[in-house]
């Protein structure tokens, strides 16, 4: 999974993944990537399938870590509606322990709107999501939650730094048959769920990232998956009343502004 993976969003600061105890197969630990077979062919199905849809929506359950000093663990929740229409428009609406916000792209315009607050920002927007949440990140080092499920090619997203992989087996997610999947990285290990029915549609993540004080956690589960075609409207932010309009502050520069 990509570095954007790993820094979810300051602004609405989500940390974590689900804590598993797992032997990795031998030579996983190795410096050249060994993925079984069997684990490549159901995460490229799920991702290969993803791709080639040119509007879809899924919610998501969201439960992450927030680690006090020395490795105390905090338990926080969170739900999140995505809504995608490639290759430009995205809408994600989050809702959590934390903070409620809502994230816009309409082809035009990035905006983020901070309900408690009742602020919002807003950026000019790319040729494409993925574009648009990379110079974001490279520039105010933020992203949306899951940033890597919408991205143009999952398949490059997920792999990116991933050392080891295996299938672990089968398994029951909220009443689907899925299979289980396990991936090894530097930083973090994360596991994948997917439905071994027609549609191999990702049923949870879980992320450990292992580096960091107390190995906090994090996981999502996906349901409500929809593929109808969606009306521009959706993607569309008009201020509510009384909104302030408010600047981002770039907090990190980029010599490129490349998509990582």
């Amino acid at each position: 999974m990509s570095p954007r993976l790993r820094s979810f969003a300051l602004i609405i600061a989500i940390a974590g993944a689900l804590a598993v105890s797992f032997t990795a197969p031998s030579g996983a630990a190795g410096s050249a990537p060994r993925v079984e077979p069997a684990a490549a062919q159901v995460l490229q199905s799920a991702t290969s399938f993803l791709k080639q849809q040119q509007a879809y929506a899924f919610s998501t359950d969201i439960v992450f870590d927030d680690v006090l000093p020395p490795d105390f663990k905090i338990q926080h929740h969170a739900s999140a509606q995505y809504t995608v229409q490639r290759p430009d428009k995205l809408r994600v609406d989050y809702t959590g322990d934390r903070r409620q916000a809502s994230f816009y792209i309409d082809g035009k315009t990035f905006t983020l709107y901070d309900q408690a607050a009742n602020v919002y920002g807003q950026l000019a927007a790319e040729t494409d999501v993925e574009t648009t949440l990379n110079n974001i990140f490279n520039k105010y080092d933020f992203t949306i939650p899951l940033a890597d499920v919408i991205s143009n090619d999952p398949q490059k997203t997920f792999m990116d730094a991933v050392q080891a992989g295996w299938y672990a087996g089968k398994a029951t997610v909220r009443g689907f048959s899925t299979h289980h999947l396990v991936f090894v990285q530097k930083d973090l290990d994360w596991q994948i769920w997917v439905d071994d029915g027609q549609q191999p549609l990702i049923r949870e993540i879980a992320i450990t990232y292992k580096n960091l004080p107390g190995q906090p956690e994090y996981m999502a589960t996906f349901t409500d998956w929809s593929f109808s075609p969606v009306q521009a409207s959706v993607f569309d932010f008009v201020p509510p009343k009384n909104a302030a309009l408010i600047e981002f502050i770039a907090v990190k520069s980029s010599s490129s502004g490349a998509i990582k």
